[in-house]
């Protein structure tokens, strides 16, 4: 990669303006991931399971996305300086807390509650199954960069991935969905330079999730079992907004409203593979036999 210059035409550098652009691709990317995994499990006899699972973890990499989402998207910014690179994986949370519970309510024939009731009333009161999964996550790590120009003229960075110079944290102590980070800590790198930010400097939105169900199976005979449920994903219609911007990469200088969050979860988002998504509630019904 030729060195950043303040001439556009870079005319020390490019002697052949027909070769528009020679890369020059090697492997020797770093990466380096350290975690904490903590896990509780209890069963209460046969009414109660309960586990809880908590993750802590730092993936730091000096090559981009780490080359397993989107490899063109965070290409190196300095290769004489990789160090300048080195920042955390943008889809790896750094917290993470997943707890999941099964009750078999205390009601009907051999229960706590009305184990002397009829037939009937153990038919529609009796043997109920409650299960819920809560997920807690931190935000992904973002990238901020400026759209439609390259300062560093030395025609390497793709246009549209260049980072600007940061002039404080752009983190906000209460962000809101219409004002998640502080867009006035960035400014325009000077030609022929690269810009002061790093990469993954924006922490995006987490996600706090509960989902629930609730069963109940009858037996039909020696064999078949019929089974009633009822599902609400989000059940607390709790409000999940997609990261701004794609793969990672937020602009921050030339956007309109880019440090707000105006989508749900989609496709370059990846959040539905974390246990989130739109509250759903549904109810059906099974046969096994």
């Amino acid at each position: 990669m030729p060195p950043p210059s303040t001439n556009p035409a870079n005319q020390n550098v490019f002697y052949y303006p027909d070769f528009y652009q020679v890369s020059f691709i090697e492997d020797g990317g770093i990466q380096k991931m350290n975690a904490l995994d903590l896990a509780i499990e209890r069963k209460l006899g046969h009414a109660l399971i309960f586990q809880s699972q908590y993750t802590w973890a730092k993936n730091m990499t000096d090559a981009g996305d780490d080359y397993e989402v989107n490899a063109t998207a965070l290409n190196t910014l300095n290769p004489y300086s990789r160090s300048l690179d080195m920042a955390n994986v943008p889809y790896n949370p750094r917290h993470r807390w997943v707890t999941s519970a099964s009750y078999d309510l205390p009601f009907g024939s051999g229960k706590r509650y009305g184990s002397g009731s009829s037939p009937l009333l153990n038919g529609v009161f009796g043997g109920w199954q409650l299960s819920s999964i809560f997920v807690w996550q931190t935000g992904r790590f973002l990238t901020p960069i400026v759209g439609g120009v390259d300062p560093t003229n030395n025609r390497s960075i793709t246009t549209g991935q260049v980072r600007p110079d940061c002039l404080g944290n752009p983190n906000l102590s209460n962000p809101t969905p219409t004002d998640w980070f502080n867009e006035s800590v960035f400014a325009l790198p000077a030609a022929g330079t690269y810009g002061t930010c790093g990469r993954g400097i924006i922490v995006g939105p987490g996600i706090v999730n509960l989902n629930l169900g609730l069963r109940k199976t009858f037996k039909l005979s020696e064999r078949a079992k019929f089974q009633v449920r009822a599902t609400a994903s989000d059940a607390l219609n709790h409000p999940l907004f997609s990261t701004p911007g794609n793969y990672g990469l937020v602009e921050v200088i030339s956007s309109t409203n880019g440090n707000q969050l105006t989508s749900t979860p989609g496709s370059t988002d990846n959040r539905g593979s974390f246990g989130a998504g739109y509250r759903i509630i549904e109810v059906g019904g099974r046969i096994d036999f």
